[in-house]
């Protein structure tokens, strides 16, 4: 594949494949299970989510990956929250 990155990393981190610049599907090498997961920069931010795509299929998980980039970019254009906050969520259930 032309213009990405990727490393298979035998020390345990796992296998990481960059998409697209701020879009990386990869799998954890701290788990018994094959399942892929993204992990998106978030615009105007200097954060990142991360997604399960319970998929372990590599084929299905890369399409899985652009179909999570489309969901963030549209929350984004109607202005919902793309990450909750932990903290939020805990205040609430003091109430």
């Amino acid at each position: 594949m032309a213009g990405s990155r990727g490393l298979d990393d035998s020390s345990g981190f796992g296998i990481f494949r960059e998409l697209k610049p701020g879009l990386i599907i990869f799998r954890r090498g701290d788990v018994e299970h094959r399942m892929w997961y993204c992990r998106m920069k978030m615009p105007k931010a200097d954060r990142y989510k991360t997604v399960s795509l319970k998929t372990s299929d590599k084929e299905a998980a890369r399409e899985r990956d652009f179909d999570q980039d489309a969901a963030i970019r549209s929350s984004r254009n109607r202005l919902r929250p793309i990450i909750r906050s932990h903290r939020s969520s805990a205040l609430r259930g003091r109430q």
